[in-house]
């Protein structure tokens, strides 16, 4: 259920990235239209955008910070430690989240943790599926007594 409010959250955050980037794209347009290519408000509203598409870019590593943190705890794999400067950024004062290195590199431990939980599964649904076709063929020999 995580996953699926990850996912949802996600698809969130690029929609209104999406629909800011439309937008600023119109206003551009319009502003060069009117002021031309080079004015001011021209280069006012890139800066905007810019500074528009950092929060973005803040609130999609945040989110997919937390949600690596929180299922890594969940399957009690190791998070990097807070002093180590290289997997932590501190965007924001009092924020940090991973940096990206560290979300591919906590992202593919999740992934192979999981690998190897489905593996076990898959090495006894074979003979958990024959055990279980030995003991339907006995309760028919049975039945059928």
């Amino acid at each position: 259920m995580e996953g699926l409010k990850y996912w949802w959250r996600l698809q969130e955050l690029n929609q209104k990235r999406a629909k800011d980037d439309a937008t600023y794209a119109k206003l551009l347009a319009k502003a060069k239209k009117d002021h031309g290519p080079g004015s001011e408000e021209v280069g006012d509203l890139h800066g905007e955008a810019r500074m528009v598409d950092a929060d973005h870019d803040w609130e999609i590593s945040r989110l997919q910070s937390n949600y690596l943190i929180r299922e890594a705890d969940r399957m009690l794999l190791p998070i990097p430690s807070i002093d180590d400067k290289t997997a932590w950024e501190d965007e924001f004062p009092g924020f940090r989240i991973l940096s990206r290195q560290a979300r591919v590199a906590l992202r593919a431990t999740i992934r192979k943790e999981r690998h190897e939980a489905s593996q076990l599964w898959i090495a006894w649904a074979g003979p958990l599926t024959g055990l279980g076709g030995v003991v339907v063929a006995i309760i028919a020999l049975l039945a059928g007594k």
